[in-house]
């Protein structure tokens, strides 16, 4: 599968900046955490321990809290005109919604 044409600059800018910058070093030296080594957002959420269709969830207690941070900053800005991840917010929570009125 090929990859998105946005997504080769981010990756390298994101690998370039981590090496470089203290939190970046730090946050390398965290077993699971790297360069994009996550091939899905299903894998993000799991290792967020937010998959529930993983019964036992080992789990980055931090990435957690930050994914709802995250999701909350999201929600909170997604009325502002600038906001990029607002109507993603948005498509998202439809689809959501649309699983569970499926019961999926």
């Amino acid at each position: 599968m090929s990859e998105p044409s946005l997504e080769q600059p981010i990756r390298s800018a994101l690998d370039r900046c981590t090496k470089y910058y203290p939190v970046g070093k730090w946050s390398r030296s965290i077993i699971g955490v790297g360069p994009m080594r996550a091939d899905s957002r299903r894998a993000i959420w799991r290792f967020a321990g937010l998959d529930p269709s993983v019964e036992k969830r080992p789990s980055s207690r931090e990435l957690k809290t930050l994914c709802w941070k995250l999701g909350e900053s999201f929600a909170i800005t997604k009325g502002h005109e600038r906001s990029v991840y607002g109507p993603v917010y948005d498509q998202g929570k439809v689809y959501e919604m649309l699983l569970n009125d499926q019961g999926r």
